[in-house]
């Protein structure tokens, strides 16, 4: 709330009146004492002087020196009473009470904006509020919900704009001497109506999601709010939906247009125009809004192109063009390839004509970050010796790469890992020795955008290898561009396997695959203390480069070291776990007791009887048994963990116990529990003598409250019907009492809310992300009929601003209460799911066919989005998949968008590797030969059969359904499955490694 004072400072600025030099130079001395004191810590001294200095400029009606004491009696109270921030608000109301125009307006400017800051530092708390038909204390603003905030702040702020056409004539050139001025402010706010505008601007512009929004929101939907000047000030604007922050911004930003349109000077009308497309654009719900908002610009700069300006223009319409580069995706998306390098151009030309404006500055900084150079290299982990290798390149605006592979020890790595300071790492690395060097030409077509490509990377001998990548020829420097990776050449693999409770590790060769026989490996951990005990282990591995062990420990950051002959790698970190599938028990283990408590409800009244039973259990290492005749304690506590009873209960041969206890009539109401625990009452070997515990939260929890039982039950009957957005909905519920009869003539409370879901697929493909926010579609009062029915009626609104293309499914809760004539209240709710699309079907067929066995089947279901079913008529087709000629090794990183190597030389260096990402995706296999083509009507039956198979080549094939929703739209599903035969003599199927 210290914040607040902060308000202030602002509004220092502004005045209507003109005073003398010599009482200017009162203030200044006046001041200067406060500021003394202030200085001293004496802000109780401060605070009186301020006071004269308040009175005095009451006197005066000295608007600006008024609000500069109201700033500092405010920030001095904070600091010298506890809980001031009441007393600041009612300071300033007092003060709005008293005063005129304008010093009125710009006080009431300000209390909104302290309202709006309160809320912004205490949102939390105003989200837990639940909101209120009167204000719960109308002087303590702390007190308000989040509607009646808004709305307080919403009425000052627009009270703040009143007699606008006079608050348009005070201007602000007579008060330099006290303005704390930025250089040319007053070119974009040149009154008192544009500060105080602007400021109500920033307030409407925040859009608050979590207020309670009517169906009948307000949305930007006409194109025209993104025209130009002329276009924008002939729109009428105004909606149901008084209380849009959105519609309000826009009613300020028309008004100020007009304001500005014969402006001499077309600064504040080229800001103030810029600044609203800015945000039409960001919330309009219509389509191709890029091309819109490009083409205003264009006319905006058409119109003020000869005015230094209008380089703020050209900023803004090369930072689309910027943004829109951004979607460039060399895969999937080329179209705005290109689009910074016409932003590049938009910023030289601003920058030449108007080289002092202020957007020129802005294209500077555009430029700066177009042109700007990176490099990034990775390797593989682990390559083989003496054996091509390459590195994936990532780039932007470069030519060409040096390459230096450093030999470096782990235990260089490790100290080079805690090297943060660039000018250190470099220092680091020039001590090192290199041995190789290369450099390659990087492909630069002047696009601006970052690249990937891979170069071959030199036979390597055994080691660890620092790679650093620089852009200029042996200059390793603070200021130069440059990139590192580590790898190890070995051509030793370590696997790892947990089987039955061991662990089993085996040492391959990498080229080969074959077993590694007499390789040693040394496990060893690091960081150990009192939670990470130290292991310290060598194994050399048998004929199947196998060795194997088991652990009673826990073990963490283990490093593997694996040596044979000459080559050495290292692996890790791993963990070890405690071994516990040890078929024998060590009789020192740790026994754990577990009781499993159970009651003849869940819910019971103050007063009523708990029937409850308790099995018990006894383990020890893997082994469970049940626990036999002994004693244990059965404790009841109430809500206040209070303790309300206790039983000594001797459990039977079979483990079990039952009891009761009697709740208390007149005790607490709320969540009860019941404990079990050893008996201390009675003797026992048992627990005298042997190492066990009872195991944790071993309670068990029931309610306990004063309710009635349920004289009646309502619900809502299905939806079957198939809908379309914007259709009018109509749901259909029943109250209807146990005993048979239909609830009459009861009161119906019902919301409807809107949600929506995307398909997942989505996001699978690096298309955009959307988000929907949920909104209250409609609420209202009915009653039921003499058949207890009751029908609740609303408007399937789609929201807007989700794009069609992402396929949503926007979901309407309905919520109803049903209220009888004897006060008891039932609740339910459904949801009605509609879309673009009004159908789902999807086709399943098992994941694995074996080819010579009969009777396969396809399932086909077709429902509405409600998941009803819809009978409907479409198409099964079959493909085989074309899968790669041999086993391929998976790709370490996906396929550059640059590819240095033509596919034959790629083939021939990488035989086990493929050349493009679409080879070892099978999402991507291509089709082949149709081998099954069938129509199918789910009216008649949602089966197919598909019949004798056995000519089919085993391998990899699609399923294909195909059909239409009522409306005519397509509906698409797939799944992809296996083919086989057991007798098969060669396999047929290529997998990726």
């Amino acid at each position: 709330m210290k914040k607040v004072a902060l308000s202030f400072l602002v509004f220092i600025l502004v005045s209507q009146l003109s005073f003398s030099q010599n009482r200017y130079s009162d203030y200044l001395r006046d001041w200067k004492k406060v500021y003394q004191l202030e200085l001293e810590a004496l802000p109780k001294s401060a605070l009186t002087e301020v006071e004269k200095i308040y009175v005095q400029s009451k006197k005066e009606n000295n608007t600006p020196q008024l609000l500069k004491t109201l700033l500092y009696k405010s920030k001095f109270a904070l600091i010298l009473e506890e809980n001031a921030q009441l007393k600041v608000i009612k300071g300033i109301e007092a003060e709005i009470s008293q005063s005129s125009f304008p010093t009125k307006n710009i006080l009431e400017s300000v209390l909104a904006d302290i309202y709006w800051q309160y809320y912004q530092q205490n949102r939390w708390e105003f989200y837990n509020r639940t909101k209120t038909t009167e204000k719960v204390d109308s002087s303590d603003f702390r007190t308000w919900d989040l509607q009646t905030i808004f709305e307080e702040t919403h009425r000052l702020f627009q009270n703040s704009l009143h007699n606008s056409l006079e608050l348009q004539q005070v201007g602000l050139s007579q008060y330099n001497e006290i303005l704390n001025l930025q250089v040319r402010s007053k070119e974009y706010r040149p009154t008192l109506y544009d500060f105080i505008a602007h400021r109500a601007i920033n307030f409407y512009k925040s859009d608050e999601r979590n207020l309670k929004r009517p169906s009948y929101k307000f949305e930007l939907e006409n194109t025209t709010l993104l025209g130009t000047n002329k276009q924008f000030v002939t729109i009428n604007l105004s909606s149901k939906d008084s209380l849009s922050q959105q519609l309000h911004a826009l009613k300020l930003y028309k008004n100020l247009t007009l304001f500005h349109l014969k402006d001499s000077n077309p600064t504040a009308l080229i800001d103030l125009t810029l600044k609203r497309l800015s945000f039409v654009k960001t919330n309009a719900v219509f389509e191709n809004k890029d091309s819109i908002y490009l083409n205003t610009l264009h006319q905006l700069k058409s119109v003020h192109k000869n005015h230094e300006a209008s380089a703020e223009i050209d900023f803004r319409i090369a930072q689309l063009y910027y943004n829109q580069a951004k979607k460039y995706n060399p895969k999937t998306n080329e179209e705005h390839r290109f689009k910074k390098a016409k932003a590049l151009e938009i910023c030289e030309r601003a920058i030449a004509n108007f080289p002092t404006s202020i957007g020129a500055k802005k294209c500077e900084n555009l430029k700066t970050k177009i042109l700007q150079k990176t490099i990034k290299i990775t390797a593989e982990k682990y390559i083989p010796i003496s054996t091509p290798s390459r590195l994936l390149i990532q780039y932007q605006n470069i030519e060409k790469t040096y390459f230096t592979a450093y030999k470096i020890s782990k235990k260089e790595q490790k100290k080079f890992h805690k090297i943060h300071n660039d000018s250190a790492r470099i220092a680091f690395i020039k001590k090192l020795v290199a041995t190789k060097k290369w450099k390659a030409n990087l492909r630069n077509e002047n696009d601006y955008q970052q690249h990937k490509t891979e170069v071959l990377l030199p036979k390597l001998a055994q080691g660890n290898y620092l790679m650093v990548a620089t852009t200029e020829k042996d200059v390793l420097a603070t200021d130069k561009i440059r990139a590192y990776t580590f790898m190890q050449v070995t051509n030793l693999v370590l696997i790892e396997k947990t089987t039955e409770g061991k662990y089993k590790y085996q040492v391959v060769d990498r080229n080969t695959g074959k077993p590694i026989e007499n390789a040693t490996v040394n496990l060893k951990n690091y960081n150990t203390g009192r939670y990470n005990k130290a292991i310290n282990r060598n194994f050399t591995t048998d004929k199947n480069g196998q060795f194997s062990f088991s652990t009673k420990k826990t073990y963490r950051s283990i490093i593997a070291t694996a040596r044979y002959k000459d080559d050495m790698a290292t692996f890790g970190d791993y963990s070890l776990y405690r071994n516990y599938k040890n078929n024998t028990i060590d009789d020192d283990e740790e026994i754990t007791i577990k009781p499993f408590i159970f009651t003849d409800r869940s819910i019971y009244r103050p007063g009523q009887t708990v029937h409850f039973k308790v099995i018990v259990l006894k383990k020890q290492g893997e082994k469970s048994e049940v626990f036999t005749n002994e004693y244990i304690e059965v404790i009841l506590y109430d809500a206040n963990n209070q303790e309300v009873k206790e039983l000594n209960l001797k459990l039977n041969e079979f483990g079990s116990v039952s009891g009761e206890f009697i709740l208390p009539s007149g005790g607490l109401t709320g969540e009860y529990s019941i404990e079990i625990d050893e008996s201390s009452e009675y003797d026992s070997t048992f627990y005298d003598n042997t190492d066990f515990y009872f195991e944790d939260y071993n309670n068990y929890t029931f309610s306990v409250e004063e309710y009635k039982r349920p004289k009646f039950e309502t619900s809502f009957k299905p939806v079957t019907e198939t809908y379309k957005l914007n259709d009018s909905i109509s749901v259909h519920g029943t109250a209807t009492a146990f005993a048979g009869s239909s609830i009459s003539d009861a009161k119906v409370q019902y919301r409807v809310i809107r949600t929506a879901n995307f398909p997942r697929w989505w996001s699978w493909y690096s298309r955009p992300s959307f988000s929907s926010d949920e909104l209250e579609i409609t609420h209202g009062e009915s009653s039921t009929n003499a058949e207890g029915n009751y029908t609740i009626t609303f408007k399937a609104i789609p929201d807007l601003k989700v794009s069609k293309d992402s396929q949503p499914t926007f979901n309407y809760k309905i919520f109803a209460d049903i209220t009888d004539i004897n006060g008891e209240t039932r609740s339910t709710e459904t949801m009605v799911k509609i879309g673009y699309h009004a159908l789902t079907a999807s086709v399943s067929i098992d994941a694995k066919i074996d080819k010579s066995n009969k009777d396969h089947k396809i399932n086909i279901t077709t429902n509405n989005l409600n998941g009803e079913f819809v009978p409907t008529k479409g198409s099964i087709k079959i493909y085989k998949l074309q899968a790669p000629e041999k086993p391929l090794r998976k790709r370490p990183w996906n396929a550059p968008d640059y590819q240095n190597f033509t596919e034959n030389e790629f083939r021939q260096l990488f035989p086990h590797d493929s050349y493009t990402d679409d080879e070892n995706d099978e999402q991507k296999w291509k089709k082949r030969a149709l081998v099954f083509d069938k129509t199918f009507n789910t009216e008649k039956s949602k089966e197919m059969n598909l019949g004798n198979i056995k000519k089919w080549s085993s391998g990899k094939y699609i399923v294909v359904l195909e059909c239409k929703d009522k409306f005519g739209q397509n509906v698409k599903d797939e799944q992809r499955f296996t083919v086989f035969n057991n007798k098969d003599r060669f396999l047929t199927i290529n997998y990726s490694l």
